[in-house]
This record gives structure tokens, C-alpha cells and sequence, in this order.
């Protein structure tokens, strides 16, 4: 343990000399610069005294060949530092050192040199060491006791051999200025060059902390891409499955009921019904995962209200009369435009009607009812689903929106769902702007669920409303007998149920696992095709909307198609699919896949009769 902690403290302690070495290296190539301009101003100020001296002063020639020397070199080691050759960053120190105690100490000398007329001019010189000591502390950067040496032995020279031209009151001015100069100028070096460290070491730590920022950056979104593929990947490997379970179902439920064999029947149905169930939890669970990966595609538009309202109840009044459950919708007096995303938020107000109606069950009481209101109110619409269910606890209001979770649901009947309805709610909601989701509940008087989203009113004469829809009737699945059907599906299972429940309705289909192996096929046959039904994803990395395509150009004819798809997305394929082909997602119902074959089948008569 001990020696882990030296080798620990080892390694730190390298750490910190190889920082401290970076630091002193930047901060003397920094020091170039000011120590180029701490020489020219030298080398200027020199030049000064020698035109001063020459035109104004009494002089020697000594003084004025010591300036002149001065000058040079200063000038010398100005151009030498700011050209920024390789000479003076790696040899800073002694240069800077050796040039600030040659000029300092021709100052010095300069106040030694002894003539009778010279003597009152020799003292102005002393504060040129002291401007001289302000440009060796506060620009060169050298070391401290490199540059306290330097200092305190040309002001000790100057104080002891001043005395000699000056007396004795003036030296002790000299004394003291010159050791406030020096003292005070360590403390300014000092002071500066730590505060440089410090502003290096925090800008290390911030680089290091940015580049940490970028590698989770990068790290999160890796692992959002990898959710994103593994959304995508399981979508489509769950679906295939799923859609295969329940076209085996449907052929056996048909076959069953064909056979008045009720015993058998009963069962079928229910395994049905359960397959449906998980089809549509797998449905919730990726729709839940795209939203909250942020790969479900948004589509922020004006959305009419009343129209939107008016589908969501037809959907769901059947299974409300059902329940013995009276659903009604109250509209505004004013036509309303929402600012959403028209998919989205038919998921959201047809999950919070269904949960509604399912926890609002009233076959034995006959007194249920559930209502679908909106109103505007500035600048907002809310549209409030309020229900005369059993009510929730106010102390579990929140636990209602975790996946999973069923307050009233302790027996886990699945006729209630599965708790997966709000958690799904609260997710979308939090991914379109400006809406939000609240919960009011009373136990044993019902619920109030409000949604407050963006929208405006408009002229009601504006926009002429919709014509009501006729109910829905059973489909009459007879003009699909004798039909022919190309259908290529690279999954085996799949490929197989959907040839069953095609050969139920009496179509005769041909299936292919492969695009090449279907062409072929079509090419060489005489019958017209009336209908391409077609996997989305196929061998080989081809798409089933070019693998469309090839077979249109190679019949020399564009029947109708069916592209099938568990793609999380299905928007963006039905944009390039073009109007003559359906996009079903998986798994779908049968009467969802027969009503786009009945559409082709009759396109198909009508253009063989014309």
C-alpha cells in the first residue's frame, strides 16, 4: 500500500514539474516581447541622454561613447527578441539577464565618472537606474532571485559609489529610493508571474476540461446513434415476427369459423387478441424510445382542431359503447388552428381517451361518461379529457406518468392496458414545443387531463367543414378472388404467413426472397399483375422502393403496391414511394393490408376494361 501511494505521489509529483516546466517555458517566450520592448525603450531613453548631453550639457567624451555603446547593444537585442530567432528563446535568461546588468550598470558608471563640471550633471543621472530597475521587473520575466540579483548589485554599486560626486545627503535619498525600487519591483515580479501561472494552470485545467467535454460529447453521441440503430434494428426484427404471428391468425381464426368449429375458435381468438396486445406494446415501447432519442420525425404545422377532435372520437366510440361509456366531444365556437405536430398529438389525445374510457368502465353502472372539451384562452388552446372514472389519490398523481405503473390495476388485468399509455403521453408532450400535460383527479369522481398547446382562431366560414363519415362496414374481400399478387420478403416466416393469408382471400401471389429472382419470374409471366407487395428492407442492402421500381419498368406497367416496413419512420418512405404505392408499417391488421390490395385490384379492372 505504501509503495502505491509513493509511485502515486511519484507520478504526481512529475506531473506537476512537467506543468511547472510548460508554465516557465511559455511565460519566457511571452517575456520576448516585453524584453524586446524593455530594450528599445532603454536604447531610446540612452539616445536621449546623449542629445541632451550633447546639445544642452557639459559632457566627456567617455559619457558619450558608454551611451553610445548602450544604444547599440539594447538596439541589438531589441531586433535580436522581436524577430523571434532561435537564439533568444532558448537562451532568454542569460541574455536578458547579462543585457539588463550591462545597461543598469552603465548607469552606474556614468555616475562615477569624475569632472569638476560634470558634477551637477552626474546626479540627474539616478533616476535613469531607477526607470531602468522598473523595465527590468516588470518586463523581462526573468527569475526572481535572477533578477533581485541583478537589482540589488547595481543599486548597492550606485549608493556606494555615488557618494563620491554627489555627498553624503544625496546618497541616502539615492539609498532609499533605490531600495523602494527594488523592493517594490520584486514584489510587482512576483506578483505578476504568479498571477501568470495561475492563468496558465486555469487555462490548462480548462482545455483539459473541454477536451473531456468533447470525448463525452463524442461518447454520448455515439451512444445515441447506437440507440438509434438499435431502435431501428429492433423495430424491424420484432415486427417480421409479429406480422408473420398474426397473418398465421387470421388464416387459422378464418379457416376455424369456415369450419364451425367453436371449440377451436374461441381459442384463436383470444391468442389473437393477445398478439394484438403485444403489438401494440411493442408499438408504445418504440414509439416512447424514438421520442425520447429525438429520431421521430416532427412536423410543426397548422392542424385544424375540430377535424382532429372529431377522427379521435370516431375512433374510439365503439369501444366506449362497449364499455356502456357515453363519449362526447364539445368543441369552441370559434375554429381553432393548433401550432403542432398532427400524428403526435393524435397519439397523445387518443391515449389519454382510451385510458379514460378504460377506467371509466360503466357495464354495470350504466353512468359513465367521458368528454372531450376545448377551449381558447390567450393565445392557447386546452382541450381537457375529463372522465367520471374511479379518480386517482392526490398523493400518486406522479406516479401515474412511470411506465408500468397501474394504480387501479393491482390484478394486472390486461383489458386495462399495460401502464405504458401516460408514460408515452408525457414523453411526446416533452418533445413538442410549448405544450404541456396536467392531471386533476378525485378518487371516485374522475379525472381531468389537460393539454395546453399553442393555436389561434379563425373565420368559421373560412374553411368549409369536412363531411361527416360513414360508418365503418366489414370488407367485402371478394374482388380480391383470382387476383395476382408479386410479393417479395426476404424473411422466410413472414414471407410464408402472408402467402397463407393471400391464398385465404383466394389470391394467387408468387413469392420471392430476392429482387432478381422475382423479376424474373415477372418477366417471363402473361398474366397481368394487379398488385406488388414488398419488403422495405431486403437481402443484399437493396430497398424495397427501388426492388418497386425495377419491377414497374421491367412489365413495362406501374400496378399499385404495398411496401411493408418496421422502420421507425414511415413519413419520409411514403414521400419517396409516390402516390401509387401504400406504406404499411408492421405489424399490421389484415383489413389494413386488404383495403390498399382492394384499391390495386380495382385499378388493375379498371384499366384492363379500358
Amino acid at each position: 500500500m505504501q509503495r502505491q501511494l509513493w509511485q502515486i505521489a511519484l507520478r504526481s509529483d512529475a506531473c506537476s514539474r512537467e506543468a511547472e516546466s510548460e508554465f516557465l517555458s511559455e511565460f519566457r517566450l511571452e517575456a520576448l516581447r516585453w524584453g524586446a520592448h524593455a530594450a528599445a525603450a532603454g536604447a531610446l531613453l540612452y539616445a536621449s541622454f546623449i542629445v541632451i548631453a550633447w546639445l544642452l550639457e557639459l559632457h566627456t567624451t567617455g559619457a558619450l561613447v558608454i551611451r553610445g555603446g548602450l544604444v547599440a547593444m539594447l538596439a541589438a537585442v531589441s531586433y535580436c527578441m522581436s524577430t523571434r530567432s532561435g537564439v533568444g528563446p532558448h537562451n532568454y535568461v542569460p541574455i536578458a539577464a547579462v543585457t539588463s546588468a550591462v545597461a543598469l550598470g552603465g548607469a552606474v558608471l556614468l555616475l562615477t565618472l569624475r569632472d569638476g563640471e560634470m558634477q551637477a550633471v552626474a546626479v540627474q543621472a539616478s533616476p535613469a537606474i531607477m526607470f531602468g530597475l522598473f523595465l527590468h521587473y516588470a518586463f523581462l520575466r526573468l527569475p526572481l532571485k535572477v533578477s533581485a540579483t541583478v537589482g540589488w548589485s547595481v543599486a548597492a554599486a550606485a549608493v556606494f559609489w555615488a557618494p563620491a560626486v554627489t555627498g553624503g545627503s544625496e546618497m541616502l535619498r539615492n539609498a532609499v529610493y533605490l531600495s523602494f525600487a527594488n523592493v517594490f519591483g520584486m514584489i510587482v515580479s512576483r506578483l505578476g508571474e504568479n498571477r501568470e501561472r495561475e492563468l496558465f494552470h486555469q487555462r490548462r485545467e480548462a482545455e483539459a476540461a473541454r477536451a473531456v467535454a468533447r470525448e463525452r460529447q463524442a461518447a454520448a453521441e455515439e451512444a445515441n446513434a447506437q440507440k438509434t440503430r438499435l431502435i431501428a434494428a429492433v423495430s424491424h426484427d420484432l415486427r417480421q415476427p409479429m406480422t408473420a404471428a398474426i397473418s398465421y391468425l387470421e388464416v387459422t381464426r378464418a379457416r376455424l369459423h369456415a369450419s364451425d368449429d367453436h371449440d377451436a375458435l374461441a381459442p384463436a381468438e383470444k391468442a389473437q387478441a393477445a398478439v394484438s396486445m403485444l403489438g401494440a406494446t411493442l408499438d408504445h415501447l418504440l414509439t416512447a424510445a424514438r421520442y425520447d432519442s429525438g429520431t421521430e420525425a416532427l412536423n410543426i404545422e397548422p392542424v385544424e382542431l375540430g377535424p382532429l377532435l372529431r377522427d379521435i372520437h370516431d375512433g374510439y366510440i365503439d369501444e366506449a359503447e362497449m364499455r356502456g361509456v357515453r363519449l362526447r366531444v364539445r368543441l369552441p365556437r370559434e375554429r381553432v388552428l393548433l401550432t403542432t405536430d398532427r400524428r403526435s398529438l393524435h397519439r397523445v389525445i387518443g391515449n389519454l381517451v382510451s385510458n379514460a374510457i378504460k377506467f371509466t368502465d360503466a357495464r354495470e353502472t350504466g353512468r359513465g361518461r367521458v368528454l372531450i372539451a376545448a377551449q381558447m384562452h390567450g393565445g392557447r388552446c386546452r382541450i381537457h379529457v375529463i372522465d367520471t372514472g374511479i379518480g386517482i389519490e392526490h398523493a400518486q398523481l406522479q406516479e401515474v406518468w412511470k411506465p408500468y405503473v397501474q394504480l387501479n390495476n393491482t390484478e394486472r388485468d390486461r383489458e386495462h392496458g399495460l401502464g405504458l399509455g401516460l408514460y408515452l403521453v408525457q414523453r411526446i408532450v416533452q418533445q413538442l414545443p410549448d405544450h404541456s400535460v396536467s392531471l386533476r383527479s378525485r378518487p371516485g369522481h374522475g379525472s381531468r387531463f389537460t393539454l395546453a398547446i399553442p393555436g389561434s382562431t379563425f373565420d368559421r366560414s373560412a374553411v368549409r367543414r369536412p363531411a361527416a363519415r360513414p360508418s365503418a362496414a366489414p370488407l367485402d374481400l371478394s374482388p380480391l378472388r383470382g387476383a395476382y399478387v408479386l410479393l417479395l420478403e426476404d424473411d422466410r416466416d413472414t414471407r410464408l404467413s402472408m402467402v397463407a393469408l393471400l391464398s385465404q382471400w383466394g389470391v394467387l401471389p408468387t413469392a420471392c426472397s430476392t429482387a432478381a429472382e422475382l423479376l424474373s419470374i415477372g418477366a417471363e409471366s402473361d398474366r397481368l399483375v394487379d398488385a406488388i407487395v414488398c419488403d422495405y428492407r431486403l437481402a443484399g442492402g437493396v430497398n424495397g422502393i427501388d426492388a418497386i421500381a425495377r419491377l414497374r419498368d421491367r412489365l413495362g406497367y406501374a400496378p399499385h403496391a404495398v411496401l411493408v416496413t418496421g422502420e421507425p419512420d414511415i413519413a419520409p418512405l411514403r414521400a419517396r414511394a409516390g402516390p401509387e404505392t401504400t406504406v404499411l408499417h408492421k405489424p399490421f391488421t389484415p383489413e389494413s393490408f386488404a383495403t390498399p390490395l382492394l384499391r390495386a385490384v380495382h385499378a388493375a379492372r379498371v384499366l384492363e376494361e379500358g
